[in-house]
């Protein structure tokens, strides 16, 4: 479902479902557009700051697999991105668990 930072901020949260519901729409798998702030590496992850200027900094997060070398298509800092991932809430911080994160062409 297509979104912003503010309006996954805004859902309410189902903790015994770990679901989220905006304005009567469950939400889980997200999209959504921003410029990449920070990024942190770490052996297994990739955590990127997103900022779509709706709402505060929103924390990305992708695992790498095993096998996955290929730096083609990475994000780089203040360069624009389009996420597809997970909403997560994890000690009452919302983050996004991203299957991808690609760079955009303007």
């Amino acid at each position: 479902m297509p979104v912003t930072v503010a309006m996954m901020l805004k859902a309410e949260h189902n903790k015994t479902e770990d679901m989220f519901n905006y304005d009567g729409v469950d939400i889980h798998m997200v999209t959504f557009v921003g410029i990449v702030n920070e990024i942190t590496e770490a052996s297994t992850s990739i955590t990127y700051k997103i900022d779509d200027y709706t709402g505060p900094v929103m924390s990305v997060r992708k695992f790498i697999q095993e096998g996955e070398d290929d730096t083609t298509n990475v994000p780089k800092n203040s360069s624009y991105v389009r996420v597809y991932g997970h909403l997560r809430s994890l000690n009452e911080q919302r983050n996004v668990i991203a299957f991808a994160v690609t760079p955009l062409e303007s």
